[in-house]
């Protein structure tokens, strides 16, 4: 079984609710601009790396707002994370 790489993560609001988003395509964060997503973070992870290791290096980020890293928290503690 192979596991899904990323080159891409970080996380965006739309409606007012954030997510975190995992990509291949460095313009994902222009697609997410144009379809009405704001606070677009994405961050370049320099290798493809799964899930878990997306998140644990989005834990170490700074984001110009702490919702964005509640959520990144909260999608840590949703994959297994002990936060």
């Amino acid at each position: 079984m192979s596991v899904k790489t990323f080159r891409y993560a970080g996380v965006s609001e739309q409606n007012g609710q954030y997510k975190v988003r995992y990509a291949n395509d460095k313009g994902r964060a222009q697609h997410l601009v144009k379809v009405g997503h704001t606070n677009v973070e994405i961050f370049d992870l320099k290798d493809a790396m799964p899930k878990e290791d997306c998140v644990d290096l989005l834990l170490s980020k700074t984001f110009k707002n702490t919702k964005a890293m509640e959520t990144v928290i909260a999608e840590a503690r949703e994959i297994g994370f002990k936060v």
